[in-house]
């Protein structure tokens, strides 16, 4: 069978819709699951209610709530991307229904990602600041086995997220969760990790180079951490490619 480098455009379309046709589950699929096997249950649990994707809980002054968001690109070949929103709002400042409150919350919100160890830029099935099932790589449709996808999800809500939601018993104390976790976002670690998740998307020396000085990151600095480059480059879309030389032509840039 010829390589899929060597085949022609139409040979590698059909080939790559012939390999759609044999994954396990396609990515929304896997979502849904995760939805209603994980999610649904744990916030139920923790003393959530919830109409389709959103789910809120009552506080002493006011709500907190928890709003799934899809991605408006997810197709096969970019896989099922989504995260969570969590806000809170007093009982006095609500603009809209339960439902529909996070809207209004937008800018002053948290996303998992604040939640998670490393702003989840080193959890798997995390890519920026979604989640991201399955999609292409190397040119071909990724099949990651749904029970992993479950397992890690349910970690990551039992294991962070979960435990300082249940701190929150009113708005003031959403709001020094808030300040504390977007300060976290900030660290010198999650800055070479966006970095990294930058530079494995394939982007030119320039563009790197560019990035770099927006993080504020040393030479030393973006040298540092090649074990963290190499799990996330695991997961990126070419995991075959030369990034360490990308970086290195990078650094000889003014």
């Amino acid at each position: 069978m010829k390589s899929i480098y060597d085949m022609t455009e139409t040979e590698l379309w059909n080939y790559q819709k012939q390999k759609e046709k044999e994954v396990s589950m396609p990515p929304g699929k896997k979502r849904d699951l995760v939805i209603k096997a994980v999610v649904k249950p744990l916030l139920k649990e923790a003393g959530f209610r919830t109409k389709r994707t959103d789910w809120w809980k009552e506080l002493s002054d006011g709500w907190l709530f928890v709003h799934l968001h899809n991605s408006i690109n997810n197709c096969s070949v970019t896989g099922c991307a989504f995260r969570f929103h969590f806000s809170a709002s007093k009982a006095d400042d609500m603009k809209d229904e339960l439902s529909r409150q996070w809207i209004h919350n937008q800018g002053t919100d948290l996303l998992q990602r604040d939640f998670l160890p490393c702003a989840g830029l080193l959890t798997p099935f995390h890519r920026a600041d979604m989640y991201q099932i399955d999609g292409y790589q190397n040119y071909l449709p990724k099949d990651e086995p749904v029970e992993r996808i479950l397992e890690q999800i349910r970690s990551d809500f039992e294991d962070h997220i979960l435990p300082l939601l249940a701190k929150i018993g009113s708005v003031a104390d959403w709001e020094a969760l808030r300040t504390e976790r977007k300060s976290l976002l900030e660290s010198r670690e999650n800055s070479i990790l966006r970095y990294y998740h930058t530079a494995c998307m394939g982007v030119s020396p320039e563009i790197l180079r560019n990035w770099q000085k927006q993080y504020s990151l040393t030479d030393e600095e973006v040298l540092s951490r090649f074990d963290w480059l190499e799990w996330i480059q695991k997961g990126s879309s070419f995991p075959d490619a030369n990034v360490k030389a990308a970086i290195a032509d990078s650094l000889r840039l003014p």
